[in-house]
């Protein structure tokens, strides 16, 4: 049948994405759990939580107004598949900016230097941001 393989292939798509997007963060809080001392855990946790906000606002909202955005129905000026595909690659130069950003303010205002290992951790954790809003262009 013409469009049986559409539904379980988008539920993989569906299914993968989310496996990722769990597991992702997951693995690299672990990562930074293990590099920094208990005493040090408390600020930085509020600095991961900051970036992770900031990228899943940049990523998943930009997103969904792609989604939403179904036109006026009227043929004038209706969003094509094509604008939208071109737009939701804005997600990158975006995200670009601000996972680089973000941890930049915070080493420059934290006085750290890149020897310490908060500072590896958040650069880390910005570049890891930065992947995920590749990424999510292509699944868009």
């Amino acid at each position: 049948a013409k469009g049986s393989g559409g539904f379980s292939v988008g539920y993989l798509y569906l299914f993968l994405t989310q496996a990722v997007s769990r597991l992702l963060p997951f693995v690299v809080n672990t990562l930074v759990a293990r590099r920094l001392t208990p005493e040090e855990f408390g600020v930085p946790t509020v600095h991961f939580q900051l970036l992770s906000t900031v990228i899943l606002t940049c990523r998943e909202g930009f997103r969904r107004a792609l989604m939403r955005d179904t036109g006026s129905g009227d043929g004038k000026d209706d969003t094509t598949d094509e604008s939208q595909e071109a737009a939701g690659w804005l997600v990158v130069p975006i995200g670009a900016v601000l996972s680089a950003g973000v941890p930049y303010t915070i080493y420059l205002f934290g006085g750290l230097k890149m020897t310490d290992p908060y500072s590896q951790a958040v650069a880390y954790y910005g570049i890891s941001a930065f992947l995920a809003c590749v990424f999510s262009g292509i699944i868009i």
